[in-house]
C-alpha cells in the first residue's frame, strides 16, 4: 500500500512568478499547473513534471522534491511565467 499524497510539502526552492506570485509547496505548483495548463496537448508535455510532483508528494524524499521542482520551473520559464531576477 502506498502512502497518502501530501502536497503540503515545500518545493526544493521557492519559485517566483512573473505576476508576482510565489510557489512554495507542491500544492501551489499543482494548483497552478491545473489552472493554467488545461489542454490535452499541454498535459502530455507536462507528463514528466506531473509524475515527479506526485512522486514527491507521496515519498517526501528530498531528492524527489528536487526532481519535481526542476521541471516545474522549466515549464514555467518556457511559458514566460517566472519573475525575471
Amino acid at each position: 500500500m502506498s502512502k497518502a499524497l501530501n502536497y503540503d510539502r515545500k518545493l526544493a526552492r521557492m519559485i517566483r512568478l512573473a505576476d508576482g506570485g510565489k510557489l512554495r509547496t507542491l500544492r501551489d505548483a499543482s494548483d497552478l499547473l491545473a489552472k493554467k495548463f488545461r489542454t490535452v496537448t499541454v498535459w502530455e508535455t507536462l507528463g514528466y513534471a506531473i509524475e515527479a510532483l506526485m512522486r514527491a508528494a507521496e515519498t517526501g524524499k528530498r531528492a524527489d522534491v528536487i526532481t519535481a521542482t526542476d521541471p516545474i520551473e522549466r515549464v514555467l520559464r518556457a511559458r514566460h511565467m517566472l519573475r525575471r531576477e
